[in-house]
């Protein structure tokens, strides 16, 4: 037990803060030989049982089912306000395309994530081009910081009546 709680805290993300005060993820312990392939597709034998229950109604978080129906093309609008709201909220004008860099940085590790590996080749039934799951990355991410955080001030202030 001791050694899978060692194993799992040497996989995780550390948050270090640079020589300008910001705050930087860490992702430079996940080698790609670790990275690869830990975000799976659904067999298609579950699938055939039920395909509903495998198939997101407002919300998809990643590429696979990225703006496939009308409703998911709905919800990439409020997942938009999201990182609006979100970069709203720091002063520096900058703040979007130092995201946008930042994810640029990372995405061939999170595309390695994805069983396969190759979310953006075009020849995967995903199809996503480098730039549309850099786009993806940035509007999921931001859009789960974000309802966490409006979740959390609903929570606290529940709490405290």
């Amino acid at each position: 037990m001791e050694e899978r709680n060692r194993e799992h805290a040497a996989e995780t993300p550390s948050i270090m803060q640079n020589d300008n005060g910001e705050h930087e993820v860490d992702l430079s312990h996940l080698t790609s030989s670790k990275a690869k392939g830990f975000i799976f597709r659904i067999p298609g034998l579950l699938k055939m049982r039920n395909e509903q229950a495998y198939t997101p109604y407002k919300f998809s978080i990643g590429p696979w089912h990225f703006g496939k129906t009308q409703l998911l093309r709905t919800g990439l609008k409020l997942k938009e306000s999201f990182l609006e709201g979100l970069i709203n909220r720091f002063p520096d004008p900058a703040t979007k395309s130092r995201l946008e860099e930042a994810i640029k940085n990372v995405h061939g590790k999170a595309r390695e994530c994805y069983e396969g590996g190759d979310v953006y080749d075009e020849g995967d039934n995903m199809g996503v081009a480098k730039e549309e799951f850099e786009k993806i990355l940035l509007l999921d991410g931001c859009f789960i910081i974000e309802l966490f955080r409006k979740n959390a001030e609903k929570v606290s202030t529940r709490s405290r009546k």
